[in-house]
Order: structure tokens, then C-alpha cells, then sequence
């Protein structure tokens, strides 16, 4: 019974690790990416049963470069690593080539089960069983047009130690957490580059062919259909660098958003014709800055774009920024004025405080795009986002409003949103925003990837059981024996069998007690080591 109890507590204190790694806040910037990404990697390297972490690049000759190395072996391992990735005969041949070329070519995550069995056909000198290394993994970290840029490579010390869902649900984690503190880290390193020579640059190539709208799709959940394109401002500078917005509309003064605005707006009109002629009508939506809102000829400058591309006002929708504290009065002269054009207008921040709730109380808003700061906190407190999430649609609903859910960057946040009943979605579990030239190619092979009759992710279930409870539809189909709950615990093999024992209890007993709590905090607890 202490040995059973041991090894419980060893597993709550494992488990507790890895969430907490993932939960961690945004490192502080005081040096490069590179100094960042070597601080990040070395806390991984720290988990239980983690021996090595190390971080792999594809040089320009086509072979595999070692950029950093951390773990408890890493003095041991760095000759072999180094030895591999600079010897393209050894590199061919190895369990490493395998997993890393896998995971570089196929941009998805790939494993050894057991190194064991690798060392059967490929014996390495000094190498894993030597190390006591059982197992590995590579995980593709992507760039913000989602192609490869990085791989990480874990050894663990146990078989079978990455293969569990739990674990490949942590890993996903870890791409997302790449994925966002690199943005954020972005956000801080690229400013002090920013030279006065480097402002001017900009300025003079975003007016001089240099603005490019990116678009991004906006689907209906219930069809599965693009139904509008939102356009976003991107600086394509002469040797081909993509500038994001964050780096250079700091950088304009009121005058140069609306000359942006209007000339973003002429863009966006152009591409919405020429993909009208290929048989593809979508809408689109272009973002408004509150001071081009204000200026006076704001109208005139909508209505002379939609004459001279000979638009319907209908399909297109202005994104009002926030406004932070701007003149009211003002700003809704100029929406009134905008609605008689046939425009439609859509608010950016539902829920992100009290005074985007007051825009929407107070402005005729035909559609509302609930923040994406909220759903960012579904993995790290699920249970009140997914209320919270679940109040602003019914809001949406209850005054008319088209609802648009946002920042969806994976399949359990799109399934969140898809089974609290969100109308709309957006992010890039869809799509990364896309030059418009891609646009037609793209949505002829769009398919949705989620399905309203099944389960995928643990946000998804989490969500699903939460629906049917609010819905009081205990004992109606979803208690039914096959039900997407009992279907998608039964896929995730023995680590959900308690799971699923709670949940044929619940079956029987149709309400919301003690044992529909337990599975409702067994979920919670399995998302919460998801992020």
C-alpha cells in the first residue's frame, strides 16, 4: 500500500513539472531569440525522465545543425550530437536521421518507442544504451507562416515514454509555448532595430508598393464554409522580408494610417473582384483606426473605394479598432453615416474589459469578435474561460449580433468554440493569414477540420460535457452507449480508463453529482496539462 502510494505521488509530483513548465509566465527580454530559446530549452531538459534537450536547424548545405544542448547528459551527448549532424554518412544512417527528417519533411511530431529495438539494425558507438537513453522525440517549432524553422529533439530514459496521449498532448503544448513566448520575444527584441534610417525605409516602401493585405479566412461553423476574408496589413520590403504590423504601424502618424487605410481598402476590394470572377464570393473586412474613424472625409472614402470597384456595401465589413477614449459623438456621426452607405461594422474586442462591453451596449455593431486574450486562458483556467466564452456568444445571440470566435490556434480551441455554439471562427488552426494571390488555390482544398459528431481533444470533451450539462440533456443522446464522450476516451487507451469507468457511472446515474463532478475535474485536469 506505501509502494502504491509512493508511486502516486511520484506521478502527481511528474505531472505537476510538466504543467508547471508549460504555465510558466513570459521569460523577461534582455538579449537575442538565441539567448531566450537556450534559457527555455534548458528548462525542459530539467522535467522528469528528460536526460537531453537539444535544438536542431537545417543549414543551407541540407544537413542537420546543432544549435543548443542542455540535460543532465549533455557533456557525454554533445560529441555524439555534433559528431551526427556534421558527418553526413553517420547522419544517414542514424535512429536521429530518422525522426528529425520525419519530423522536418512531414511537419509533425515523430518518436523512437524504444531505442532498444532502434539499436537492433543501428549500433552507434557511445550512443544511446551506453547513455541509458530508451527513447526520443522530435518536435517541429514553426514560424509565423507555419513552415519548420526549428526542430526539438528530447531523449528520455524510459520506453514507450513519449508515446501516451498525455505526453503528446504536452508536447503540443510546447509548440504552442515556442510559438508564443518567440512572438513575444519578437515583440521586444525587434524595436531597438528600429533605427530612424530603418523608419524612414519603411515608410518609403509601405507607400511605394511595399503594403500587402494579407488574408485570413472567417468560417461558418454550421456549413463548414469561408464566408469572409479578414484583410491584414503586412510590409513586403525589397529584399523580400515580411515586416508584421506590430513592428511598423507604431511607426505612423495619423496621416499615414489613413493613407494605409485607404489604400489597404483598395487592395482588399481589388483581390474580393478578382476572386468574385473565379466563382468565389466571400466578403471581406478591413480594419478601421479610430482616428481615420474621425477624420472627415472617412466616408467619402468608403463610398468613392466601393464605386470605383463597383462592390457591394454589404459584403463589406469595417473593423472598428479600439478607440481608447476617443470623441464619442464623433464616432458615432461617422458610423451612422457609414451603416447608410450598406456598410457593415464589427467590434474587435468583445470581453476584453468593461469598456468594450459599453462599445457594444452603445454602437450598432452588425458583428462582434470575441477578444482573443480569452481564449488564450482556456488551456490555464478552462473551466471560467469556457463559461465566460460561452456568456459572450449567448450576449452575441441575444442582441442579434453575428458572433466571430478568434485566435483558435489549435484543434481543442476550435472545438471549444465549435461545441459551445459560436457561429463563426477564426485563427490558425484554420489558416495562417495568406498572400491574396494564394487565396483562390487555398479555399478549393479547404475542408474544416472538425466535426460536430466527434471528439479529438481533451478542450473538446471538456466542452462537450459541459454543454450537455448546462443543456440539461442527461439521459438524452449524449448518455446514449456510443456517445462522442465514451468514443473518445475509448481512443485514448489506458490512461482514460478511469474516465471511463466515471462515465459509464454517470450513464446510470443521469445527473450532475458526484460522479459527473469527478469526470468534470478529471477532464479539467487533463486539459490543464495540455497548453
Amino acid at each position: 500500500n506505501e509502494d502504491v502510494q509512493a508511486q502516486l505521488h511520484a506521478m502527481q509530483a511528474t505531472s505537476g513539472a510538466y504543467v508547471s513548465l508549460l504555465q510558466r509566465p513570459m521569460p523577461e527580454v534582455e538579449g537575442s531569440w538565441s539567448e531566450v530559446e537556450s534559457t527555455e530549452l534548458e528548462e525542459l531538459s530539467t522535467l522528469p525522465g528528460i536526460l537531453s534537450a537539444a535544438i536542431w536547424r537545417l543549414g543551407s548545405d541540407g544537413r542537420f545543425q546543432l544549435s543548443h544542448v542542455s540535460g543532465v547528459i549533455k557533456d557525454e551527448v554533445v560529441p555524439i550530437l555534433e559528431c551526427s549532424g556534421t558527418d553526413p554518412d553517420k547522419f544517414s544512417t542514424s535512429w536521429r536521421c530518422s525522426i528529425l527528417s520525419k519530423a522536418w519533411n512531414a511537419e509533425q511530431v515523430s518518436s523512437i518507442v524504444s531505442l532498444d529495438g532502434a539499436l537492433k539494425t543501428a549500433v552507434e558507438s557511445g550512443g544511446p544504451r551506453e547513455l541509458a537513453i530508451r527513447s526520443a522525440v522530435a518536435v517541429p517549432i514553426f514560424n509565423g507562416q507555419h513552415r519548420v524553422e526549428s526542430a526539438i529533439e528530447l531523449l528520455g530514459a524510459f520506453p514507450n515514454q513519449f508515446e501516451s496521449n498525455t505526453m503528446r498532448q504536452f508536447i503540443q503544448g510546447i509548440q504552442r509555448r515556442w510559438a508564443e513566448v518567440k512572438n513575444h520575444c519578437e515583440s521586444y527584441i525587434s524595436a531597438p532595430f528600429v533605427t530612424p534610417g530603418l523608419v524612414k525605409q519603411y515608410r518609403e516602401e509601405l507607400f511605394n508598393g511595399g503594403l500587402q493585405m494579407y488574408m485570413q479566412p472567417i468560417v461558418e461553423i454550421k456549413t463548414g464554409r469561408v464566408v469572409k476574408f479578414e484583410a491584414l496589413a503586412r510590409l513586403k520590403t525589397g529584399d523580400d522580408l515580411v515586416v508584421p504590423p506590430g513592428v511598423f504601424l507604431p511607426l505612423l502618424g495619423d496621416v499615414e494610417l489613413d493613407r494605409l487605410f485607404r489604400q489597404g481598402l483598395d487592395q482588399t476590394l481589388t483581390w474580393a473582384k478578382r476572386w468574385e470572377e473565379q466563382g468565389i464570393v466571400v466578403d471581406v473586412s478591413v480594419n478601421l483606426p479610430p482616428t481615420t474613424l474621425l477624420d472627415a472625409d472617412c466616408q467619402n472614402w468608403v463610398r468613392d473605394a466601393l464605386s470605383d470597384h463597383d462592390f457591394d456595401p454589404s459584403r463589406l465589413v469595417l473593423e472598428l479598432l479600439e478607440t481608447h477614449g476617443a470623441d464619442e459623438d464623433g464616432q458615432k456621426e461617422t458610423i451612422e453615416g457609414l451603416r447608410e452607405i450598406g456598410v457593415k461594422l464589427a467590434m474587435d474586442d468583445l470581453g476584453s474589459g468593461y469598456s468594450s462591453l459599453l462599445r457594444f451596449s452603445t454602437l450598432p455593431f452588425d458583428t462582434i469578435k470575441v477578444d482573443r486574450g480569452i481564449v488564450a486562458q482556456l488551456y490555464a483556467s478552462p473551466l471560467q474561460t469556457l463559461s465566460l466564452m460561452g456568456k459572450l456568444i449567448q450576449m452575441g445571440r441575444e442582441f442579434g449580433r453575428e458572433v466571430v470566435m478568434e485566435g483558435l490556434e489549435d484543434m481543442g480551441t476550435l472545438e471549444a468554440a465549435m461545441f459551445l455554439g459560436a457561429p463563426l471562427v477564426q485563427g490558425y488552426q484554420l489558416a495562417y493569414p495568406m498572400p491574396p494571390e494564394k487565396v483562390e488555390s487555398w479555399i478549393r482544398e479547404f475542408a474544416f477540420p472538425a466535426s460536430i459528431g466527434q471528439i479529438r481533444t481533451y478542450l473538446g470533451a471538456l466542452t462537450y460535457l459541459l454543454s450537455a450539462a448546462h443543456q440539461d440533456s442527461f439521459g438524452d443522446e449524449w448518455l446514449a452507449p456510443g456517445c462522442i464522450i465514451g468514443d473518445f476516451l475509448s481512443n485514448q487507451g489506458a490512461e482514460a480508463e478511469p474516465a471511463m469507468l466515471l462515465h459509464l457511472q454517470v450513464h446510470r446515474e443521469a445527473t450532475r453529482g458526484q460522479l459527473y463532478q469527478r469526470l468534470l475535474q478529471w477532464l479539467i485536469d487533463k486539459v490543464r496539462l495540455s497548453p
